[in-house]
């Protein structure tokens, strides 16, 4: 009588049951914020790169540089930050809070470093993220003490005094003020001045979720494999 071979027939209908899996799993979209967009004097220059230096005088524009720092980062412990929303406040009133260790987050650092020594060059301008600001590191202490989570190497940080915005009304360099949009996307940069130092801070953004977009064709590929693959069992057992 004459016999077929089933084995290479089971084989190949679980090789590409489980390889169709694999590449579903593999396409999945990873969470990545697209670029933020700025308006006014604030300039976005993209991911911060090596040798770059913040010192006073060492990276000087006439706009806001706002740079990616980190992407996707997982905090290892919980972040202080000096405004947290939903109410971000201003430079003069706001609450402070923490963001828990695990969540992820993509931080961006704002630079300001106005050519030569003069005041007078007050800025102001926006910058939109597409997904929400989870809090903002606004002051000179807490920027010193954020740098260890996301500070780069090779990237020379300023470390002295006033690096963070200045708050105080008596000020010569003013109020260095900003606000949030209500919807947490847009952070307003509100005359902020420099004369021989810099303005700082660090905005910290919620990473978006993972696409799952891709699966819906690749799953309903997969329960064709499977039907088809059972049709085959009732003949050849497969």
């Amino acid at each position: 009588m004459f016999q077929v071979n089933i084995r290479p027939l089971k084989t190949y209908y679980k090789t590409v049951t489980w390889g169709a899996l694999a590449l579903a799993l593999g396409m999945m979209t990873a969470p990545v914020n697209a670029d933020p967009t700025p308006t006014g004097n604030v300039v976005y220059d993209g991911q911060l790169l090596s040798g770059t230096n913040f010192n006073p005088g060492m990276n000087e524009s006439t706009s806001v540089q706002v740079y990616l720092e980190n992407t996707d980062l997982t905090l290892s412990s919980d972040l202080f930050v000096d405004r947290i929303g939903p109410d971000f406040g201003s430079v003069l009133s706001g609450t402070s809070g923490t963001i828990a260790a695990g969540t992820q987050v993509t931080d961006y650092i704002f630079h300001y470093d106005y050519p030569g020594k003069a005041g007078g060059n007050q800025t102001s301008g926006t910058i939109t993220f597409d997904e929400p600001i989870l809090g903002l590191i606004i002051f000179t202490k807490s920027l010193d003490n954020s740098d260890s989570a996301f500070g780069l190497s090779g990237v020379t940080y300023y470390t002295g005094k006033d690096r963070g915005l200045e708050k105080l009304v008596n000020s010569p360099n003013g109020i260095d003020d900003f606000s949030v949009s209500g919807d947490a996307l847009t952070y307003n940069i509100a005359d902020w001045t420099t004369t021989t130092l810099v303005d700082e801070i660090r905005v910290i953004v919620a990473v978006p979720e993972p696409s799952t977009a891709l699966l819906v064709p690749l799953g309903a590929g997969i329960v064709g494999i499977l039907w088809t693959c059972r049709r085959k069992a009732k003949k050849a057992g497969c």
